[in-house]
């Protein structure tokens, strides 16, 4: 490969490392900011709000966070109490959150999220940015090995 192939596909490969690793911060704290929205509406007595920021953290999977975990977990606990103070409003809502979150994720449980199960759709758009640059660096070697 020529230098400036080479270099190309560096910049690409750093560019998209930085996308990832900006993204999973961003995601990692509003999953944060979420289950903390969840806790003070939970103080409040508002436990339609609870059950609504735990199902944001559930959703806001970043690799090597326990946010998205935490928020799966959180909405377990909501739907448990719910359902030992017969509040069965609170409970179903509770669980229809938790299934959305799985869906939205990818995630059928909480340890879905620990083995690797979730591939956010920001990763994918990040494969997808790298393939490309890989495959334009591939292209600009072949022309000037052909000129």
């Amino acid at each position: 490969m020529s230098r400036s192939s080479v270099t190309t596909a560096l910049i690409a490969t750093a560019i998209a490392a930085l996308v990832v690793i900006t993204g999973a911060a961003a995601s990692s704290a509003r999953g944060e900011r979420a289950l903390l929205a969840s806790d003070d509406a939970l103080a409040k007595g508002d436990t339609l709000g609870a059950v609504l920021a735990a199902r944001a953290a559930a959703e806001a999977y970043a690799p090597f966070s326990s946010v998205a975990r935490r928020g799966f977990e959180k909405l377990e606990s909501l739907a448990q109490d719910a359902d030992g103070h017969g509040d069965l409003a609170t409970a179903s809502a509770a669980r229809r959150a938790h299934g959305a979150a799985a869906r939205e994720t990818g995630a059928s449980t909480p340890s879905d999220l620990g083995r690797g199960a979730v591939v956010p759709s920001w990763v994918l758009v990040v494969v997808t940015l790298v393939s490309a640059a890989t495959a334009f660096a591939a292209a600009r070697f072949v022309a000037t090995r052909r000129a």
